[in-house]
């Protein structure tokens, strides 16, 4: 038998009950304790497919205990020691492993409330807070519609997922749903490692590397590249990153990954985008989403430009969403924080976990630049953060000492993601399988601008924060965005301040429609006006009134005696009265006689 290498990550020595818990699965019991007060779930991750077709209940319910039973993490409970979190897995013992599983018939429901039913129970189950503590992180479960029509749901915490889990989940699913339709045995080979071998392979290259004066080393790291995912309310898929390979490994270079970002990070900007409320004390995460679908031949030409200059789709449209935000805020140092997969070791590629780690990338958008030459500084900025990708962001804000701020999250406000939905849908023999879309969409930062790579072209999705910013703006904003990819793709020389934001519509509202104020004067003077309303009220105060005949005959007496005292065009007459009927009949007579009054 081989020793295993410094960099192995091998199974851990049987009888060890607790086990630390990862960076990320740390960050994640953090945030499950901060928010329970408030009862959110805000970082419940969840599937939900409608099925047509002719299925097998049982063969699938097998199939989810199968999945159970392979990934220890999703029989995980989280328990707290001295108020410090663990993670202890539960066994698979001689019958089923413990699936959390329900299934209902909702058949015998009137088929006019089936629907809306369906989806009551459906969000009650996403939207329900795990017990971290005392049970599994998963919760599965079948509703039958019709004989030919059922919902699955699947609902995880992300301290035990991430989006690429949700693909590994789909994928073992219809595998061995496949399988058991068949009668036949698991088709896959048992993970050679699970989470928690990772969780304390990652201390102990972290936490072993810090004990030794973790960043005083000198010197970039290389320069490698990343696969980026991360998990939304939409559709699960891969998501690709800027460069669409796989990131760098962690051998050896925390230190200098931490040096890198303290010089990186250092006075980072906090993002100042004009809202429609005043931000509260303490961030919430009810979000909303702005949608567009951009066509094919706009992503086309997207994927064009970003060949033709050397970089990914990803940098373009990047560099786009940096211009938005720096023309909304004003500001030319802006932070963008991105997922990354960290999957870059062959053993983790298959395993269900949380593996995700998130990257900052700071843009600079100052001297006017062409747009192509900002795309060059933003390639620049992204290779150098995803070479420096290692260090889990948790250690990284902790290291950084960055002040906390319970209205906003450290580091950055607005996150880019770019997912892959091609090739994601759930496939299962005789089976047609729909992505049930709940409109669930937490907020995690102030926005998040999520493209989503289909067959037809590109979905843009826009969350934002509704504590912040109303749909609206959000649809505003999304606008904006298509009409600068497509005047960037369309001639990429252009200087920042030479990109429009407004579309043709809204620029043609703005300058011509909105100062469109000219209005037909009548060819009457005021005297003439007002005779022809005699009989109507021309002013009222304290029950008090005087129609229009009255007060002109008022003004007229008071005019004729000022103009007898010597009142004449350029005379100044003091006016001193309370707010009454006469002290508008002495203005109006002041002016009639030609006079300029001084209240």
């Amino acid at each position: 038998m081989e020793t295993p290498t410094q960099g192995d990550i091998t199974p851990r020595p049987g009888g060890i009950r607790e086990l630390p818990l990862s960076f990320g699965q740390e960050r994640m019991w953090f945030l499950d304790q901060l928010e329970q007060a408030g009862g959110a779930a805000a970082h419940n991750i969840f599937i939900a497919e409608r099925l047509r077709g002719t299925l097998d209940a049982g063969a699938l319910e097998r199939a989810l205990a199968e999945i159970v039973a392979r990934h220890e993490v999703l029989r995980t409970r989280f328990p707290s020691r001295d108020g410090a979190p663990v993670q202890v897995v539960d066994e698979v013992g001689r019958g089923a492993a413990p699936l959390n599983f329900e299934s209902l018939d909702l058949t015998d429901l009137p088929e006019s409330e089936r629907e809306a039913e369906v989806l009551r129970l459906v969000r009650e189950r996403i939207e329900r807070r795990f017990d971290l503590a005392g049970g599994p992180p998963l919760r599965t479960g079948l509703l039958r519609l019709s004989e030919r029509e059922h919902v699955l749901y699947a609902v995880f915490h992300h301290i035990a997922v991430d989006g690429w889990s949700v693909g590994v989940f789909l994928h073992e699913l219809a595998s061995l749903y496949e399988a058991f339709l068949g009668g036949g045995r698991p088709p896959l080979a048992p993970p050679p490692i699970q989470y928690a071998d990772f969780a304390l392979w990652q201390r102990e290259r972290v936490e072993g590397l810090a004990g030794e004066r973790l960043g005083q080393v000198e010197g970039p790291a290389g320069e490698r590249s990343g696969r980026v995912e991360e998990p939304t309310g939409e559709r699960p898929g891969r998501v690709l990153g800027p460069t669409g390979e796989r990131p760098g490994r962690l051998e050896g270079q925390a230190a200098r990954q931490l040096d890198y970002w303290r010089r990186r990070l250092a006075d980072p900007p906090t993002l100042e985008l004009p809202t429609d409320r005043p931000r509260p004390p303490v961030r919430t995460t009810v979000g909303g989403c702005a949608t567009l679908r951009l066509p094919q031949p706009l992503s086309d030409r997207i994927d064009e430009l970003a060949r033709r200059t050397r970089c990914t789709p990803f940098m373009v449209l990047l560099t786009v969403y940096l211009v938005l935000l720096s023309r909304y805020s004003g500001q030319k140092d802006i932070c963008v924080g991105t997922p990354v997969a960290g999957r870059d070791r062959d053993e983790l590629e298959s395993l269900i976990g949380l593996f995700l780690n998130t990257l900052v990338i700071r843009g600079d958008l100052s001297g006017d630049p062409t747009f192509q030459e900002m795309l060059v500084r933003v390639r620049t900025a992204a290779l150098k953060a995803y070479s420096n990708g290692g260090l889990p962001f948790d250690r990284l804000v902790s290291e950084l000492n960055v002040p906390r701020d319970l209205s906003r999250t450290p580091l950055f406000q607005a996150q880019l993601v770019l997912h892959d939905y091609r090739g994601t849908t759930l496939v299962l023999p005789g089976v047609t399988a729909e992505f049930l879309d709940l409109g669930i969409r937490p907020a995690m930062f102030d926005l998040s601008l999520e493209f989503g790579r289909q067959d037809d072209g590109l979905d843009l999705f826009l969350i934002y924060n509704e504590a912040l910013f109303d749909q609206a703006t959000a649809e505003r904003m999304a606008g904006h965005l298509e009409t600068m990819l497509v005047r960037v793709v369309d001639d990429p020389g252009l200087r920042l301040s030479e990109l429009g934001l407004l579309p043709d519509a809204e620029r043609e509202r703005s300058l011509h429609d909105w100062n469109d104020t000219a209005v037909p004067r009548p060819e009457a003077t005021l005297h003439d006006l007002v005779a022809g309303e005699a009989g109507a009220v021309a002013v009222m105060c304290g029950g008090r009134s005087l129609t229009y005949a009255e007060l002109e005959v008022e003004v007229n007496r008071l005019a004729n005696r000022l103009r007898r005292e010597g009142v004449r065009p350029g005379v100044l007459v003091a006016l001193c009265a309370s707010r009454s009927l006469e002290m508008l009949v002495g203005l109006l007579a002041v002016m009639r006689a030609g006079g300029a009054y001084l209240p």
